[in-house]
């Protein structure tokens, strides 16, 4: 089969002008983009593109960037110059693509670029130069970690592959930039700057050269360090002091034992386990009522006390003492009940108004025992229809409520007999 001379020359127009748009866009250079950290203002900018090319069959695999919208490419218009011959361009909806040379000479080269489009927008081309005839190299083997505490480094290092590597891409996500760090180095071992205490860390290590990167060695590990620091830290104040709350890393082991510091200087306090998921628990006494802490926690291990997590916060004073209540028979028809009614305290000590504990002493059951029934109103209501349960005469008492903890109780009311 022949071509006609007059498609001849439109085909060889066409790849020059394909060839002129990619080298004004970029991709006429090798360019790779191995950085998932990308400009946000370009659109659908492509990250992770890798390759592997084996002989004649080329493997390419990328992400694309996600418009500031939250939404992701429709399409990937795939670009492909082969010897200096632009191949026609394909639209794919997956983000990997596969393709075979056979039928050119073995060293060809072979330019391959891809752009993604979205809500009738283009993004940049990014692409790579390879050729055939070769493969790219196998897996790194035996990766391993390990920390450097004084330094506050990881040391990563790794056998290279049999094949020849040109250079490796390190990709490790501590959760502690807001995206994974990469590195690229020529040698089997790279140092990586830590800052988090004892961190969890994911790490993947890929081998390249002229005819791309192997798939990747993986590793999950952590970097020993002192521990992190711990989470969400409450203190709730107490007369005196706070019942102070925290969450500890996802991972436990990090910690031998925990300090509970307040204005820096460590107190005395036992934690313990607040018996839901990663929460812990301890309590702080004897300090000043109505002033501000600033109070503290960290963990502890063989490395030293970790990183200290703190919140400012004020301890409150008690509740003053409620006067003993009014008492008088409960309606009719309602069950045996008495209503009590008080008057708030004086003051309520700076803590936020809770609640009031109403206690009722009634009489004693045929075994001597006598009655005790606890009921509990929400501030500021200051009476409640007390239901008792047993007739007779019955007194009261009431104690009010705040983050802090009760009042004194008050003096018992006069006895009423329910009704």
């Amino acid at each position: 089969m022949t071509t006609a001379p007059g498609v001849r020359r439109l085909l060889a127009a066409l790849s020059a002008l394909l060839l002129g748009l990619l080298a004004a866009a970029g991709p006429g250079a090798a360019r790779t983009v191995l950085d998932g950290r990308v400009d946000p203002s370009i659109p659908w900018a492509i990250t992770e593109l890798t390759w592997d090319m084996h002989d004649t069959d080329l493997r390419t695999r990328w992400s694309a960037q996600e418009s500031p919208a939250g939404d992701w490419a429709d399409s990937y218009d795939v670009a492909v110059i082969v010897g200096g011959t632009a191949r026609p361009v394909e639209t794919l909806r997956v983000p990997y693509w596969s393709g075979r040379f056979g039928d050119v000479p073995s060293g060809t080269s072979i330019t391959w670029s891809v752009r993604a489009s979205g809500g009738g927008v283009d993004g940049e081309w990014a692409s790579f130069t390879t050729r055939t005839g070769g493969h790219a190299p196998g897996d790194v083997l035996d990766l391993q970690v390990e920390s450097d505490p004084e330094a506050d480094a990881l040391e990563v290092s790794w056998t290279a592959p049999a094949e020849q590597v040109a250079d490796y891409w390190v990709t490790l996500d501590d959760g502690a930039h807001g995206s994974a760090r990469t590195f690229n180095t020529s040698s089997a071992r790279v140092r990586v700057p830590m800052t988090q205490g004892r961190t969890p860390v994911e790490l993947r290590v890929r081998a390249g050269n002229a005819y791309g990167w192997s798939y990747g060695s993986s590793l999950s590990t952590f970097y020993e360090d002192v521990p992190a620091a711990p989470s969400e830290v409450n203190a709730r104040p107490r007369a005196g002091g706070f019942a102070l709350k925290w969450q500890m890393v996802r991972w436990a082991d990090h910690a031998d034992r925990w300090e509970v510091l307040v204005d820096g200087q460590v107190v005395p306090s036992e934690a313990r386990h607040g018996g839901v998921g990663r929460n812990m628990l301890a309590d702080i006494e004897g300090l000043a009522t109505g002033q501000e802490y600033e109070v503290g926690v960290r963990a502890v291990n063989e490395h030293g006390p970790g990183i200290v997590s703190s919140v400012v916060a004020r301890t409150y004073a008690l509740p003053d003492q409620v006067a003993a209540p009014r008492v008088k028979p409960g309606v009719k028809g309602g069950g045996l009940s008495v209503r009590v009614s008080w008057t708030p305290p004086l003051d309520w000590g700076g803590g936020e108004e809770c609640c009031y504990r109403i206690t009722g002493h009634g009489p004693a059951d045929r075994a001597g025992v006598p009655a005790l029934v606890e009921r509990w109103s929400d501030a500021p209501a200051t009476r409640f229809d007390f239901p008792v349960g047993r007739a007779g005469k019955w007194r009261f008492q009431v104690e009010a409520k705040t983050g802090a903890g009760f009042s004194p109780i008050s003096d018992p009311s006069r006895r009423v007999r329910a009704r």
